[in-house]
């Protein structure tokens, strides 16, 4: 068995993806890890009429068809470093209305944007009312109390788009008197 000099030592090409691990000799295998991300393979090629073992590093592949909090959306296949766009749930926004996850060294997918939910505001003050809004998201409905001389609660719904809107308005209480002089409440 010949001897190997440092020039024929260090001739060898790595597979893409991959690092050296240090040897002491020139004499001792080879030996290389795959990178971050990344998982070895063997693959056979065939090499002047001899199938030979060649060794490769593949990107870890994130799955598909996994659901995303707040969207409705499932993933797609990826590898890694990759990123994935998508629409978020009613209700949720992420600068605009998409979200994105990425693909990681572990085969998993993480969010990067998340969505997050819509927010009604507080502080908001309420006609009719002295009251001020307190902060909801989507769907939360807020009840609040009437000025004097309208109907006792009012209440507003938080919409998609993050305002509130009327859901019982304050109506005017009208008296009037009635049969037999008996009085009455009117609401206008």
């Amino acid at each position: 068995m010949g001897f190997c000099s440092t020039v024929d030592c260090d001739r060898y090409i790595l597979p893409i993806n991959t690092i050296w691990l240090p040897r002491d000799r020139c004499e001792e295998n080879k030996r290389f890890r795959c990178r971050k991300g990344y998982v070895s393979q063997v693959q056979t090629i065939c090499k002047g009429g001899y199938w030979v073992l060649e060794p490769t590093c593949q990107a870890v592949e994130c799955p598909q068809g996994v659901n995303i909090t707040n969207s409705d959306d499932v993933t797609e296949s990826g590898i890694f470093e990759e990123v994935f766009s998508f629409d978020c749930s009613v209700g949720f926004t992420q600068n605009g209305v998409t979200g994105i996850l990425s693909c990681d060294e572990n085969g998993t997918w993480t969010e990067q944007k998340a969505c997050q939910a819509v927010e009604c505001p507080q502080g908001e003050n309420i006609t009719l009312s002295d009251g001020v809004t307190e902060s909801s998201i989507v769907g939360g409905l807020f009840n609040f109390s009437c000025s004097v001389g309208f109907i006792e609660t009012g209440t507003l719904g938080c919409e998609e788009n993050g305002t509130w809107t009327k859901q019982k308005a304050c109506q005017v209480v009208l008296k009037a008197v009635g049969n037999k002089g008996i009085p009455m409440i009117i609401y206008a």
